[in-house]
């Protein structure tokens, strides 16, 4: 189960900061986000399954990092799903004495879960279902770090939050920052592009937030081009490579990039040897959603053509070849080409991809 949390993780550090649905739903989610109740809780007892909910979990608050200080002590109930559940609960069991982090809420006098859309988890982090809980406790350390000084020392303490390696809390720490439409800020965070000291999450939410604040300056730049260029093209793990592919992929169903840029950061990602493969493989994977937006295939054709006659890596070879067939109408030249390909090609997917492209 713990990989059925780990996916929703992995695109909300960047996902989140993206416009929500509505206008209402944003409000609703700036107030959370500006006074959030988010605590440490231990699972008390158990309850007895519900057909319809499923089995309720009664936890009490043993520490709070951020929200009334009062509420230590007080007690809430979570949900572990039974097969027929429906709801805000988990699927992974709870054990009395477990302890774990929630995002909460007040409603009727009573704590209640609260999902901050804006905050890098659903409802809870647990370490029995969240892969970085780890950073997800640093990041509620560094919340309580922030919420217990005074109103006019947090600037101050949100800058240094940024520089933070740990890519939860500095992405969180851009956030709160941007809530603040002082120039300065905006200058502190164009600063921080020219620097490429925080995390590879963090940079990528730098220009996200640049794009809102400073749109005529920043979202056509050379400067922008380059920063996500140096993005997809520097050495990074899983983690951040996922993470910065998800931030182009949603700066172009935005409108934030055109597709044509979009393609070319992912063909650099594609043929970037300081990636993991899996994660040049989905480079690949995401150039074939980008090409839906592009008028113009003939050099992502071309492109990706090249990877099948001559990349050394067999798996990007058949990502290459599974774009050609399901995303790119072929020109008669273009079809000559895969053909005089697929009379020599030895591996059975690549030649079963381009089979498919030639008879679309």
């Amino acid at each position: 189960m713990a990989r059925y949390q780990k996916r929703l993780l992995y695109p909300m550090l960047i996902s989140a900061a993206f416009a929500l649905v509505n206008p209402g739903q944003a409000q609703e989610a700036s107030r959370s986000f500006a006074n959030p109740i988010v605590v440490k809780a231990k699972v008390d007892t158990l309850g007895t399954r519900n057909p319809e909910r499923g089995t309720p979990a009664m936890l009490v608050v043993t520490h709070v990092y951020s929200g009334d200080s009062k509420l230590l002590g007080k007690s809430f109930t979570d949900w572990f799903f039974c097969e027929e559940g429906t709801g805000l609960g988990t699927f992974v069991p709870f054990k009395a004495g477990q302890e774990g982090i929630w995002s909460l809420k007040v409603e009727k006098d009573q704590l209640v879960l609260e999902h901050v859309h804006e905050l890098p988890f659903i409802y809870r982090s647990r370490p029995e279902e969240m892969e970085r809980h780890k950073q997800i406790v640093a990041l509620a350390e560094a919340m309580e770090s922030y919420y217990k000084l005074k109103s006019s020392e947090r600037s101050s303490r949100a800058k240094e939050l940024v520089k933070s390696y740990i890519p939860e809390v500095s992405c969180w720490a851009i956030r709160i920052l941007n809530v603040d439409t002082d120039p300065k800020i905006t200058a502190f965070f164009v600063e921080q592009t020219k620097k490429r000291e925080l995390p590879l999450s963090g940079q990528a939410m730098l220009d996200h937030v640049l794009v809102n604040r400073n749109k005529g300056d920043w979202i056509n730049s050379e400067a922008r081009k380059k920063f996500l260029e140096t993005l997809v093209s520097g050495e990074s793990d899983s983690y951040h490579a996922h993470e910065i592919m998800s931030h182009v992929d949603l700066a172009l169903q935005h409108g934030q990039i055109s597709a044509q840029l979009a393609i070319g950061l992912g063909r650099l990602a594609a043929e970037n040897q300081k990636w993991p493969l899996k994660n040049r493989r989905e480079a690949i994977s995401y150039i074939a959603l980008f090409v839906r937006r592009s008028m113009n295939h003939e050099e992502t054709f071309k492109w990706l053509f090249k990877q099948v006659e001559s990349n050394s890596e067999l798996v990007l070879r058949r990502a290459a070849a599974a774009v050609i067939a399901k995303r790119i109408n072929l020109t008669e030249a273009e079809k000559n080409l895969v053909k005089a390909r697929l009379s020599m090609e030895a591996d059975k997917e690549v030649a079963s991809a381009l089979r498919e492209a030639v008879q679309r």
